[in-house]
């Protein structure tokens, strides 16, 4: 990740997962669920974030297991140490470390987890081969990345916005080529490929709609200031973002269903695959 997204999601750290639609959340307990944390397990959670993943792995290993969440966003890591203080909870730790390259031992943790982060690093099959040498025999990795998207799916709307307006407005090839970039998320078979290269080996894959509501287009708006998508924003001259932003709430109003609520969905596809090597579970 470049260190200019890194900026941003330090910047956002206290608002982050915290405002607007619920999202980040349901897609952490659902990544859970799917790896089928076990009690006494060891996990390691990357680009932890605010704890979306962190929180609900600590619930299901229990006291005799442990949670170690790891971002390289310094903000972000402070707010969730707080969190986890201020919840009591004995059993997780937050610690500032690049997810790319994370400096354990070998064979620490049974299960890698990482929700939504596995597109921010440049690397995937060199990445993905440091996690396999950090899992004990017969470890897990599990996997939270965005699906194919089509029409109407939420971060699909905002990103062909961005795209649009830096187009328009911020008229630079690299502000535009950013939004490509993310847009342009790796294929899952790619990533099935790579986990396979890095030694993993049953790749499950399951795709899921997560749904993003949203009480109105200013709603929406505000929340993509609170999470990655605010680097779109930084992009755009400041003069211009006032416009910008009653365009894209008037574009989301318009999707209003009786209850008068935005009701998107946003694919995200589950990856659980397993590491080669004989081992059993904790």
């Amino acid at each position: 990740m470049t260190d200019q997204l890194w900026a941003v999601y330090d910047t956002v750290a206290d608002v982050y997962d915290e405002i607007g639609p619920a999202f980040f959340k349901p897609v952490g307990s659902r990544l859970v669920g799917h790896a089928a944390v076990a009690p006494g397990e060891c996990v390691l959670d990357i680009g932890t974030g605010r704890g979306a993943v962190l929180f609900p792995a600590a619930a299901a290993t229990g006291p005799d297991g442990a949670v170690t969440g790891i971002d390289l966003a310094p903000r972000m890591i402070q707010f969730l140490q707080e969190d986890i203080a201020r919840r009591g909870i004995v059993n997780a730790r937050a610690v500032v470390m690049d997810g790319a390259a994370p400096t354990f031992a070998p064979e620490t943790f049974d299960l890698i987890t990482a929700s939504m982060s596995l597109p921010l690093v440049p690397d995937h099959p060199a990445t993905l081969a440091t996690y396999a040498r950090l899992l004990r025999p017969g470890g897990r990795i599990a996997l939270a990345v965005p699906g194919a998207v089509t029409e109407g799916d939420g971060s699909q709307i905002a990103l062909e916005f961005f795209q649009r307006a830096m187009r328009d407005f911020a008229a630079t090839d690299a502000a535009a080529g950013t939004a490509d970039a993310l847009d342009a998320a790796d294929e899952v078979d790619a990533i099935t490929r790579h986990l396979r290269g890095a030694g993993f080996v049953e790749p499950r894959v399951v795709v899921e709609d997560v749904p993003l509501v949203a009480a109105s287009g200013e709603e929406f708006v505000r929340w993509t200031y609170a999470q990655g998508l605010r680097l779109f924003w930084d992009m755009i001259p400041q003069e211009r973002r006032p416009d910008l932003e009653r365009q894209l709430a008037a574009e989301l109003d318009t999707r209003r269903d009786a209850d008068g609520c935005i009701r998107l969905t946003n694919p995200v596809c589950f990856i659980v695959a397993r590491d080669h090597r004989a081992g059993t579970r904790s």
